[in-house]
């Protein structure tokens, strides 16, 4: 792929295997990066010889020519040249930090760098930031603890490089490029990074989540936090810092530190998998301010009944962009009717106090309605109710609701990455019945990953080919319009559950002239229009609703979509014809399996 300037690669798991295929596998990207390497290198070179032949002439027409249109106005041509490799992402490779080595010699040209090893006992930063003299963004993400070896011998060369030359002159004060780092779940010596700090003043992003080996190697916040107020040459927009995961800003000398160092931060990162009351305290004293939350975490874990993300996310219309994606929300607080309870045979219920004696999470609206990101699990309090398709029609429904303007959206169904069922459980059951054809009022959206990794789906490709414009031929219309009309009984016994739902509710009410004070109605701050939008929330009858707007032959899936993925990460994913032809390949009479557009 001549001129590609970025690459992510992932490897094998089981490099127990003899031999290791990741040492097969890793043969392969260090011949592929030699060859980008060595191409632009020789391009490099040609050109270097065209000015010195003809210094003049190329300096009009390398890489931008001027010309004049025919109105006389000044135009400027792009001349396509060989580009060297400026992304590389090394994923879950448990023995990268021992070969990185390899091809340290090939990625010079670097401007970005991300490295997410699995296992690993050590890691050598100095060689890093050797060989990637352009690097602006560094990222460091093992998911097990991770040592990084220190002193970092490249400070001393760029204290050498600051030294008086013999006419007394003294040169610019060494620099290095970088802009984001980012080290999680690893140990270094705090004289390491804060001498670091000392030579990056174009950095604006530092997070660091920090362990330590031994006692005698702690670190030492409060002097962290001074050394980086003393630091005048570099501006923040996003800091953390924590010890060992832990939550180390709940003291107000180091609240008050932290908002000097950063004092316009809008994005907030946590190593938990729920927000605890500490942290719901300090980022409501951020109110209006904080446009990004991550929760980064290792596992996935359950938010309790009274999650105090649902709290956040309910009181905060300043959020832009939420990543969880091993925080496993429930249902329950999307079901704003209570309708997982009727398929379950409750029907006696409460809409407020509904089910708390049967385990119920109280459901509410989202205030941030103009998100963009949300990487989020779902589970649910009840087995049962994972493989139920009103649960996968009230997530979906209630996104393109609430959340209408998602340009990337990621969610995992806790039935097919089953925490504390199993590694990976049944598979996920996208049929027309499941509502996923509502996610395509997402008008906006650009990325979409469905499931975790390794898992699979259970539908036929005539359930998601709406996706795509050849799903919208009028044969394919006609076969979903059958498949509705065969809905007839299930539609009929929704609407005998929906009245009998009403009267509960209206008995219940009728019981008590006024409802508790503690008990604030979930739709007091909600507009009408979306009131209403959500009254069928969790029906079969909504997802019938949206079938039948799907008829129209102007009706177009995703405008902006750049990537989907079933089950893999979303840098595998491809455009939603793409995906299709891998999920449901050809095969001949002989049971060959062939690609749409591979010859045979």
């Amino acid at each position: 792929m001549a001129g590609a300037g970025g690459l992510w690669w992932r490897s094998d798991h089981d490099y127990w295997l003899k031999p290791p295929p990741q040492r097969v596998h890793w043969s392969f990207l260090k011949k592929a990066l030699q060859l980008v390497h060595e191409r632009y290198q020789e391009q490099q070179q040609q050109l270097q010889f065209q000015f010195q032949k003809q210094q003049q002439q190329q300096q009009q027409s390398l890489q931008i020519t001027n010309t004049q249109d025919d109105h006389g106005h000044l135009t400027r041509t792009r001349t396509k040249l060989y580009s060297p490799l400026r992304t590389l992402e090394l994923v879950e490779n448990p023995r990268v930090s021992y070969l990185i080595s390899d091809i340290l010699p090939y990625m010079s040209t670097l401007t970005v760098l991300r490295i997410c090893p699995t296992t690993g006992e050590s890691f050598d930063m100095n060689e890093i930031l050797v060989s990637c003299p352009l690097l602006e963004v560094f990222h460091l993400l093992p998911t097990e603890k991770l040592r990084v070896f220190g002193p970092w011998d490249v400070m001393t060369k760029l204290r050498n490089s600051q030294k008086q030359d013999p006419a007394g002159q003294r040169h610019p004060r060494a620099q290095l490029p970088l802009q984001s780092l980012i080290l999680r779940n690893v140990f270094f010596y705090q004289s390491c990074i804060e001498e670091l700090l000392n030579y990056t003043p174009r950095l604006t992003e530092l997070q660091l989540v920090v362990w330590s080996p031994d006692e005698d190697s702690i670190f030492d916040p409060p002097s962290f936090y001074q050394h980086l107020q003393s630091l005048d040459h570099i501006s923040l927009d996003s800091f953390h810092f924590s010890f060992e995961g832990k939550f180390d800003d709940n003291t107000p000398e180091l609240k008050e530190m932290a908002r000097k160092i950063c004092p316009n931060r809008h994005k907030w990162l946590f190593w938990t998998g729920d927000l605890t009351p500490a942290m719901i305290k300090c980022l409501v004293e951020q109110q209006n301010v904080v446009t990004t939350l991550e929760l980064v975490y290792n596992q996935p874990v359950i938010c309790g009944p009274n999650g105090l993300l649902h709290q956040y996310l309910c009181a905060s219309p300043q959020l832009l962009h939420l990543r969880a994606s091993n925080t496993a929300y429930l249902f329950d607080h999307l079901d704003l009717h209570q309708r997982t309870l009727l398929y379950e045979g409750h029907f006696s219920i409460d809409p407020l106090t509904a089910g708390q004696s049967y385990g119920s999470a109280r459901p509410g609206v989202w205030a941030c309605r103009g998100l963009r990101t949300l990487h989020l699990a779902f589970d649910s309090q009840t087995d049962r109710l994972l493989f139920a398709p009103v649960c996968l029609r009230i997530v979906f429904g209630y996104l393109v609701r609430v959340v209408p303007r998602l340009r990337d959206l990621q969610i995992v169904i806790l039935s097919c990455f089953s925490y504390g069922r199993g590694n990976v459980g049944p598979p996920l059951r996208l049929s027309l019945q499941s509502g996923f054809c509502l996610l395509s009022r997402l008008r906006n959206l650009e990325k979409l990953r469905i499931g975790c990794d390794g898992g699979s789906v259970d539908c036929q490709r005539s359930d998601i080919e709406w996706m795509i414009p050849s799903g919208q031929s009028p044969r394919k219309v006609d076969e979903r319009r059958k498949v509705v009309s065969g809905w007839t009984r299930q539609l009929a016994d929704e609407e005998s559950m929906e009245a009998k739902r009403i009267r509960s509710i209206s008995t219940m009410k009728a019981r008590r002239m006024s409802f508790p004070s503690k008990l604030v109605d979930i739709w007091d701050n909600t507009e009408p229009e979306l009131k209403e939008e959500l009254q069928n929330l969790g029906r079969l009858l909504d997802v019938k609703t949206m079938l039948d707007e799907m008829n129209d032959k102007d009706f177009r899936c995703w405008p902006f979509i750049q990537k989907v993925a079933f089950h893999r990460p979303i840098e595998m994913g491809l455009s939603p014809e793409r995906e299709l032809k891998e999920m449901f390949p050809l095969t001949t009479l002989s049971g060959v399996r062939l690609r749409l557009g591979q010859k045979s």
